[in-house]
């Protein structure tokens, strides 16, 4: 009987070991450009919805890497200048907090901005706080960013301080969210995200 030649399976073996070892050793993750998005998709799980007579409530948790990647631009991102920018926002959970008037109230709506453009500003990071297990967090950061009549909402970018012993990025536990709004709707507005959803945050690569 002959024996069989070896040889080609032998060569099949470490070709398919070098493939194995190649793929491991592969960057994985979404493209810089998809990670940023998917932080502003419909129904990401990060992304929390609340009405208030007729006021919609939209609040938004964005990552420090989604912050720091949008300030970059595409052709002078490097890993320096993403370290740079990270370091910067080291210290705060970050979010995006938006409210939309019903159709019936939008002249209201903007009476009343121009009226408390001081409580919107400089007074409305006072009534934002975060409840992470026993820890009552304060809103360190708030930046109005006001209708004038051009845009169908207000935006604010709030920084809320991390808990002295977190180490995580991002929060490893449900947290809450509670604004009290002042100046339409007059109630407290409270958002739950869930531990699960901050585990639903992709890697990116660059």
């Amino acid at each position: 009987m002959r024996k069989r030649n070896r040889k080609p399976c032998l060569i099949t073996g470490i070709l398919l070991f070098f493939a194995i070892i190649s793929g491991c050793g592969s960057k994985s993750g979404l493209s810089v450009r998809d990670y940023i998005a998917w932080f502003g998709k419909q129904d990401c799980p990060l992304a929390k919805t609340q009405e208030q007579d007729g006021y919609k409530y939209e609040l938004r948790y964005q990552t420090a890497d989604c912050l720091a990647l949008k300030e970059i631009a595409e052709d002078e991102l490097t890993n320096r200048k993403l370290k740079e920018e990270l370091k910067a926002r080291n210290g705060l959970y970050y979010f995006l907090l938006r409210i939309t008037p019903p159709e019936g109230k939008k002249q209201k709506f903007l009476e009343e901005e121009s009226k408390s453009i001081s409580w919107l500003s400089f007074g409305a990071k006072d009534d934002i706080k975060l409840i992470q297990g026993k820890d009552t967090l304060s809103c360190a950061m708030n930046q109005f960013e006001p209708s004038m009549g051009i845009m169908p909402y207000q935006s604010f970018n709030i920084g809320i301080l991390k808990p002295e012993n977190e180490k995580q990025d991002n929060p490893n536990t449900d947290i809450k969210i509670l604004f009290t709004d002042k100046v339409n709707s007059g109630k407290q507005i409270v958002f739950t995200i869930k531990a699960s959803d901050f585990k639903q945050i992709p890697t990116y690569k660059l």
